[in-house]
Order: C-alpha cells, then sequence, then structure tokens
C-alpha cells in the first residue's frame, strides 16, 4: 500500500514538473514573440552641396585635370631652360660662330622660357575659367528649361481637363480631346528630353570639376542676368595688352625671335644661312605677334558689344512674356465661358511658351557673353561695389 501511495506521488511530482516546464517554455517564447524588433540603422541622407559660379571656379582650380597637364608642361618647359644653363655659364668666346652663338642664346633662353612658360600656364587659368563659366551657365539654362517643361507638362494637363469637362458639357468635339491629348504627350516628351539635358550639363560641369559624375548639386545662380555697369571697354583695353597671358606669351615668343636674330646679325652677314633663317623666324614671330595683338583686341570690342546686345534683347523680352502672360490668362477665362475653342487656347499657350523659352535662352547668351568678354580682357568684366 505504501508504495503505491509513493508512485502516485512520484507521478503527480514529475506532472507538476512538466506543467511547470511547459509554462516557463511559453512564457519565454512569449517574451521572444513581443520582444521589439532591433533597431535597423537607417542610411544618413547627404543633402547635395550648394553650388555657384564662384564654388565651380575653386575646385576647378584646385582639381581640373587639364590644370594639372599645363602645370606638368610649365614645369617641362622650366626643365629644358634649366638644361641650358651650363651651356649659358660659358663664355661666347670660343672663337666658333656656331658655338659663340648658342651660348648667347642659351643665356637669352635660361632669362625668357620661365616666363613664357609660365604665361602659358597662365593662359591655359583663363581656358579652364571660361569653360567653367560656359559649362555653368549651360546648366543653369539646362535648369530653367527643365523648369519650364514641368510647367508646360502641367499646363497641357489643365488644357485636357478643361477641354473633357468641355465635351461633357457638350461645348467640345471628340477633335478638340484628341488634339489636346497629343499635346500632352509632347509636353511629356519634352519633358523627358529637358530632365536628360539636364543631367547631360550636369556631367560636363562635373568633368571640368574633377568631381564624380552623377555627383548633384544645389545650383545657385549668381551669374548676371540683369543691367550691370560694366568697366570702360578703353580700360579694359590697357589691362588686356599689360596683363594678359596670352598677350604676354606671344611678346615673350616674339622676344626670343627678335633676340636670336640680333644675336644671329653679329655673327654672320646677311648672305649666309644662318643669318637668313633668323630674319624669317624673327619677321614670322613679328606678324604674328602683330596679328595676336590686333584679333585679341577685335575680339574685345565684339564681346562688349554682345553684351550690351544681349541685354537689351532681355529686356526687351520680359515685356513680351509679360504680356503673353496676361494674355494666356484672359485666353483662359474666355475658353472656360465658351467664347474662344480650344485650338485659340492653345495658339495662346504656344505664344506664352515661345516667349518664355526665347526669354531662358537670352538669358544665357547674356551669361556667356559677360565670360567670354572676361575671358578676352582677362579681368572682371562687372565693376565691383567698391568701383562704383
Amino acid at each position: 500500500m505504501n508504495s503505491k501511495i509513493i508512485k502516485k506521488r512520484v507521478a503527480l511530482t514529475i506532472a507538476s514538473m512538466l506543467t511547470l516546464s511547459t509554462f516557463m517554455m511559453s512564457s519565454v517564447r512569449a517574451e521572444e514573440l513581443t520582444a521589439p524588433p532591433e533597431e535597423i540603422p537607417q542610411a544618413i541622407a547627404v543633402e547635395p552641396i550648394v553650388l555657384d559660379i564662384e564654388d565651380a571656379l575653386q575646385r576647378a582650380l584646385e582639381n581640373s585635370f587639364e590644370l594639372k597637364i599645363a602645370e606638368a608642361e610649365m614645369n617641362t618647359s622650366v626643365m629644358t631652360a634649366s638644361q641650358q644653363r651650363t651651356l649659358a655659364k660659358e663664355d661666347a668666346t670660343t672663337g666658333m660662330y656656331s658655338a659663340d652663338l648658342a651660348i648667347k642664346i642659351a643665356k637669352v633662353n635660361r632669362e625668357i622660357l620661365p616666363t613664357l612658360a609660365k604665361e602659358t600656364y597662365n593662359a591655359k587659368i583663363t581656358e579652364v575659367e571660361l569653360g567653367i563659366k560656359g559649362a555653368f551657365a549651360q546648366l543653369i539654362f539646362a535648369k530653367e528649361s527643365l523648369e519650364l517643361a514641368e510647367k508646360y507638362k502641367l499646363q497641357a494637363d489643365e488644357s485636357l481637363a478643361m477641354v473633357k469637362t468641355k465635351r461633357t458639357l457638350g461645348q467640345a468635339s471628340d477633335l478638340e480631346v484628341t488634339n489636346t491629348e497629343s499635346e500632352v504627350a509632347t509636353k511629356a516628351s519634352e519633358l523627358t528630353q529637358a530632365q536628360i539635358t539636364y543631367n547631360q550639363n550636369l556631367m560636363d560641369l562635373n568633368l571640368l570639376m574633377n568631381e564624380a559624375l552623377e555627383k548633384t548639386w544645389v545650383i545657385e545662380d549668381t551669374m548676371a542676368t540683369e543691367a550691370v555697369e560694366l568697366v570702360p571697354l578703353e580700360d579694359m583695353k590697357a589691362y588686356m595688352l599689360e596683363n594678359h597671358p596670352m598677350i604676354l606669351g606671344s611678346n615673350l615668343s616674339f622676344s626670343i625671335a627678335e633676340s636670336t636674330f640680333e644675336l644671329a646679325k653679329g655673327y654672320y652677314p646677311s648672305n649666309v644661312w644662318t643669318y637668313r633663317y633668323a630674319e624669317q623666324d624673327y619677321l614670322k614671330a613679328k606678324y604674328q605677334n602683330q596679328l595676336a595683338l590686333l584679333s585679341q583686341e577685335k575680339s574685345l570690342i565684339q564681346a562688349y558689344m554682345s553684351v550690351q546686345g544681349n541685354l537689351e534683347a532681355i529686356q526687351a523680352l520680359e515685356k513680351n512674356v509679360a504680356t503673353v502672360n496676361e494674355s494666356y490668362r484672359v485666353a483662359k477665362i474666355r475658353f472656360e465661358l465658351g467664347m474662344i475653342t480650344s485650338f485659340q487656347l492653345n495658339e495662346a499657350l504656344l505664344m506664352q511658351q515661345r516667349m518664355e523659352s526665347n526669354l531662358a535662352n537670352a538669358k544665357r547668351g547674356y551669361r556667356l557673353s559677360i565670360a567670354q568678354l572676361e575671358f578676352i580682357s582677362g579681368m572682371n568684366a562687372i565693376k565691383t561695389t567698391e568701383e562704383l
């Protein structure tokens, strides 16, 4: 009897332990199920950097591959000039005309070639700056064109909605709806192309700055699109002739040819080939220098006139845009009142879009013409606040 009681108690104890174990396991699973999920680290969004023309120029001057190549070429030229120092240290008293002439030419090159190399490098800097200003102006134009394309797509959608409402009321035909739908499709295509053009211009600018091609920026337009006071043309001309690296480089090249010819005259008579070659090199350099000066002056005058012409175009188009915007606003009201057809409304819309596009293009031309003027003159074309 006692053994039966013991067995029964053992069985009850085991059953109790199994129940308790099951309960505890269930509790653990419940805690696992109700436990908050582990936090997944969120990617930090990087805000695009604001980029204006000054920032773009600074990035290009620091990173441009073109300037790095030009700098290497400048250093090579300087090293070439340095190699002539040994010869230049010799006295031109060997008794051999050709050797003495070579020594004196080496002395001239030792003084001039490093400066010429530096001015060639400076000229490349002006070219890179022009490229950046041009690319930046093109990107701003592409951005404005994209914004206009987005606006025109919305206008086309709005027109389609109005025409469909008119058709429901029996005031517009199926043909009008079809034509308006076609216009919506056209504007959608133009919007896509405008986005592609913007992306392409963005890559062009990034390449010049040696930035990642896909990098995006918040473009800030600080280039002039309104009337500005330019530095007087004569002041620009004087500065250009005294300081522009292209002019200085041309002058130095002529100085080398002139010095070489003067040295050759001291050793050879005019009937000797060495004299004749030096003379022709001198004449060629002389005419090239004169042509460079005249061409630069002509380009300066033309660029100055171009700035003024583009400004006048902007001012005229701004008045036209204001007029056609009002015409389109009135046309929309008249269409809603049933006084004109959708075709007439579309004509007013197309006129507005044409004028706005022309204005954006004129602003691009103005930005580019100022950039060209600064490239040719070698100075800031717009008077600063201190100069006004």
